[in-house]
């Protein structure tokens, strides 16, 4: 929170150690498929709800 003072910025969503490592495993476990493609907005809210991330900072525009 130092740093949103420092540089006016208004805190955006805090997560725990456990769901930026779920979100990571998420998000990149097929990154390296030769059939790999960016993922949905509606593919990400899942991602995103699944670890428990609903609040308004993780609403994908669909």
């Amino acid at each position: 929170m130092r740093w949103c003072r420092l540089w006016r910025r208004k805190p955006g969503a805090v997560i725990s150690l456990e769901q930026t490592m779920g979100l990571a495993q998420a998000w990149y476990a097929d990154r390296l498929d030769a059939d790999w493609r960016s993922k949905t907005p509606a593919e990400a809210q899942t991602a995103f709800a699944s670890l428990g991330l609903r609040s308004g900072f993780w609403r994908m525009p669909c």
